[in-house]
């Protein structure tokens, strides 16, 4: 279980805001790494749909960075070895960011449940 990071008020002003284009960057590649593996059906969004990186005028669904490290939420075909498959999406997410990785199982379905959404969301 991953508990939520909370930042004081202090903590929060004294951050700078990350560079948008670098941020877009980093979770449309960690999106992409996450879907090429075997066995993810899709990325998961949350049960309220939250669970996704927010640009300007865009969404990347799936990914969040949270104080430089990719959170990678997954969808994996039922009958999956989840230790061996999430171990592979996240070596394939930390080789295309370059960053720190933790990778969310959030759900097993049917491969043929849940049709993939590869592209990104427009608000």
């Amino acid at each position: 279980m991953t508990l939520p990071v909370s930042l004081s008020v202090a903590e929060r002003q004294h951050r700078p805001d990350p560079d948008p284009g670098t941020t877009a960057e980093t979770a449309s590649r960690a999106r992409a790494a996450a879907l090429d593996v075997p066995q993810v059906i899709d990325l998961h969004t949350g049960r309220l749909s939250e669970v996704r990186t927010y640009l300007p005028g865009r969404t990347i669904p799936g990914v969040r960075l949270v104080n430089g490290t990719v959170h990678v939420h997954v969808l994996l075909a039922l009958g999956s070895r989840i230790p061996d498959v999430a171990g592979a999406v996240h070596e394939a997410v930390a080789t295309a960011t370059g960053a720190p990785v933790l990778v969310h199982v959030d759900e097993l379905a049917a491969p043929d449940h849940h049709e993939r959404d590869h592209e990104e969301h427009t608000r």
